[in-house]
């Protein structure tokens, strides 16, 4: 029974895999946002994990947010999601879960090149986040 979370970033979207049984998750990898064929990579996790839930992170308070081009791009990626698999899609704030795992990874003294696990780790903050509200 697993989980796929996924932190949208201007350059990368961040994946997760967490498990409902044990109500934890693990930051899977950071992929780089160049074209359209992003998309196939994230078919490809969803299908080698076979999610029954998908958790998408999205900013609900920052209103200058609002028509801006990340806003417009997430939610083409959102409809994309929607639009290719048939589990459940749960949309969860997102606010501070990047800076959540960027204090995480500094605090660690990671090296710089552990950068662009920011939007994995992110994305596992997510699923955390949403197992917390949804599986007591």
């Amino acid at each position: 029974m697993f989980v796929l979370g996924f932190d949208f970033g201007i350059k990368y979207i961040g994946i997760a895999v967490g498990q409902k049984i044990t109500k934890t998750s693990n930051p899977l990898t950071s992929i780089f946002i160049k074209d359209d064929f992003y998309f196939k990579e994230i078919i490809y996790y969803i299908d080698y994990w076979s999610p029954v839930d998908v958790i998408i992170g999205y900013p609900f308070i920052y209103n200058n947010y609002d028509n801006s081009k990340f806003i417009i791009e997430l939610e083409k990626f959102i409809e994309n999601v929607f639009n290719n698999i048939v589990v459940p899609i749960h949309i969860v704030n997102e606010n501070l879960s990047t800076w959540e795992s960027k204090k995480i990874i500094f605090n660690k003294s990671f090296h710089k090149r552990y950068f662009v696990s920011v939007n994995a780790l992110s994305a596992a903050i997510l699923i955390e986040q949403w197992f917390l509200k949804n599986l007591i």
